[in-house]
């Protein structure tokens, strides 16, 4: 999401930069973001692995973004989920790579607890923005 607050090595950005719409399409500085960021949610879980090496450590975020090409503000953003597992018993069973998420828990319920949850059809739906009064 806008803002991006810092650069690779944790600095803040400037307030002007920081708040210019035009950042967030800026590839260097998003780039520069999500090398911060990875590195936190890195740290986040060896932290929690080193508490608990049985945790399953679930990464995931509504979008990823991929709309840095682009200098319009006018102009559509591309997102795509991320997802990010870590079973400590390393028993992964075959996953599609074009699921969606309706079926995320089932599958870490099946590879970690033995269960046998069927999986669910997927769907998509684009929602687009009406534009004047069609």
């Amino acid at each position: 999401h806008p803002l991006i607050f810092r650069d690779s090595a944790g600095n803040y950005l400037s307030n002007t930069k920081m708040f210019d719409p035009l950042t967030y399409y800026d590839k260097a500085a998003f780039l520069s973001y999500l090398k911060y960021t990875n590195k936190k949610i890195v740290q986040l879980t060896d932290a929690i692995c080193k508490k608990d090496s049985n945790a399953i450590v679930i990464i995931m975020s509504d979008h990823g973004y991929r709309g840095y090409n682009s200098t319009s503000l006018n102009q559509p953003l591309q997102f795509d989920n991320i997802c990010a597992v870590r079973f400590p018993a390393k028993n992964y069973l075959p996953f599609r790579e074009s699921w969606s998420t309706v079926n995320f828990f089932p599958y870490i319920f099946n590879c970690e607890f033995n269960q046998k949850i069927p999986y669910l059809n997927d769907s998509t739906i684009f929602l687009k923005d009406k534009k004047g009064n069609q």
